[in-house]
């Protein structure tokens, strides 16, 4: 599975999640931890990314594609 391009939102969420992950030491802990920061940043991100219903997508920033490799 390719991970394609990562918005720069997934640093700061994939660090949000470590800290959780070197903080609480039980699985059941974390599962209950999680849920308000990740809907914290969905919220933020709904905000700086409103939906497009015509294409039932986020409108993200147009990045410029990866120059081929040869």
């Amino acid at each position: 599975m390719s991970a394609g391009v990562q918005p720069p939102e997934a640093v700061g969420v994939e660090s949000v999640l470590a800290g959780l992950r070197d903080t609480i030491t039980g699985d059941d802990e974390l599962l209950t931890a999680a849920p308000p920061y990740l809907t914290d940043c969905l919220q933020a991100l709904t905000k700086e990314y409103p939906r497009n219903e015509s294409t039932r997508t986020a409108d993200y920033p147009q990045r410029n594609p990866a120059p081929a490799i040869r």
